[in-house]
């Protein structure tokens, strides 16, 4: 008789825990593109307002339609920040819940507004090289009559702005999917080449190529100016210039790839069509930090925006700094010897330079014996100028 082994069955091993199930990633990266946005545009206002504050306080500067026109990129900048935010509060999908009209409205801002501040910085170079350049430069001038070419930019602007409403206001429908609405710009019955040469045009060409090749004569003349010391909005007009189309590269490279790629028919797949979309939102974000380096660069290229963010004593401590040499009266002395008392050669020098360089002559009360020879001299000095 065989005996059978019989042994107790083996618990079951413990399952891993399953992973958590995500049932929305779309929602986490749509919430991670709102707090970045957010931030960089709460940091643009508070930069911008300081900007703003300082030029406004200096009566000089104020009349000057460089800075004028750098306002008025900041009110652009306002514009942009209440359609991203609209674009936000639509979520996720930016299903559409508003009229053709609206939606007309919508594209028209959306589309235009980029156009209009890149031709706000050609307008700003182009000013700044043909005024600043010539050679019997005046502050008069500058100042004499600020209204009049702000008055004939807004109009250019104006007219432009019209211009290019026109054809986004004719293209603007609403398209319904899934059922579900979105504002999309439709040309004809939908053909995918014609959409993206129109984008092609309106975000890449109008909105970067352009504007950058006509503001590379007036850069090179703005660089030959030789009186930047004289005038500091000179050196802040090349950093804003320059700065915008350093921060715009990028996002004006692959918009134009990614809608010539479309225009010419050559189809990507899923997933290199989301990494292409993914670049140009986080190259979007990357030029929306110009918005904030362009008041900070206007604050620190111009000394006078510079001291008027400070306290009234520290301002008038660095404006004192600035005289070359200060004079004190002897008072033990019958002869009023004028004696310098400190000598600066630059903005700030260290003192450690100037026991070194310059050494700094003591006060009346340790000067050294004077010499018979110099006294005598000193009064006749005196003598001859009692009485002349």
């Amino acid at each position: 008789m065989e005996v059978e082994n019989s042994q107790p069955p083996r618990p079951p091993e413990p399952q891993p825990p399953k992973p958590p199930e995500v049932t929305d990633t779309s929602t986490l990266g749509g919430f991670v593109w709102v707090v970045l946005f957010g931030l960089v545009m709460v940091l643009s206002i508070l930069a911008n307002l300081l900007f703003v504050t300082s030029v406004l306080s200096k009566k000089k500067k104020r009349h000057l339609v460089v800075y004028l026109l750098l306002m008025g990129l900041f009110g652009l900048n306002l514009i942009d920040y209440s359609l991203l935010s609209f674009e936000f509060s639509l979520g996720i999908e930016h299903s559409w819940p508003h009229g053709d009209k609206l939606c007309a409205l919508y594209q028209i801002a959306s589309k235009g507004n980029p156009i209009i501040q890149a031709f706000v910085v050609v307008i700003l170079v182009t000013y700044t090289a043909s005024t600043y350049g010539k050679i019997n430069l005046t502050s008069t001038t500058l100042r004499s009559k600020p209204l009049m070419p702000m008055i004939s930019f807004a109009c250019i602007l104006l007219v432009a702005y019209g211009v290019l409403a026109v054809p986004t206001a004719f293209f603007a429908k609403i398209v319904h999917v899934n059922e579900k609405n979105y504002c999309e710009i439709e040309i004809g019955n939908g053909h995918q080449r014609e959409i993206s040469i129109y984008y092609l045009i309106y975000s890449a060409i109008l909105s970067y190529w352009l504007p950058l090749m006509l503001s590379i004569i007036p850069l090179c003349r703005l660089a030959k100016v030789t009186n930047c010391d004289k005038y500091p909005e000179v050196t802040v007009v090349l950093a804003t210039v320059s700065s915008f189309f350093i921060f715009y590269f990028l996002h004006g490279c692959i918009v134009a790839v990614r809608h010539s790629l479309d225009a010419m028919g050559i189809h990507l797949d899923t997933h290199n069509s989301w990494m292409i979309k993914v670049a140009q939102s986080l190259l979007w974000l990357v030029a929306y930090f110009w918005h904030v380096t362009r008041p900070l660069l206007a604050l620190l290229m111009d000394n006078d925006l510079k001291f008027g963010c400070v306290s009234p004593a520290s301002s008038s401590h660095h404006a004192t700094e600035y005289n070359l040499v200060q004079l004190s009266s002897s008072n033990s002395s019958k002869k009023n010897n004028l004696l310098p008392q400190r000598v600066m050669l630059a903005h700030r020098v260290n003192e450690s330079s100037i026991s070194e360089e310059v050494k700094p002559i003591n006060e009346p009360s340790g000067l050294e014996p004077m010499m018979e020879e110099d006294i005598e001299s000193s009064e006749e000095h005196s003598t001859i100028n009692h009485i002349v």
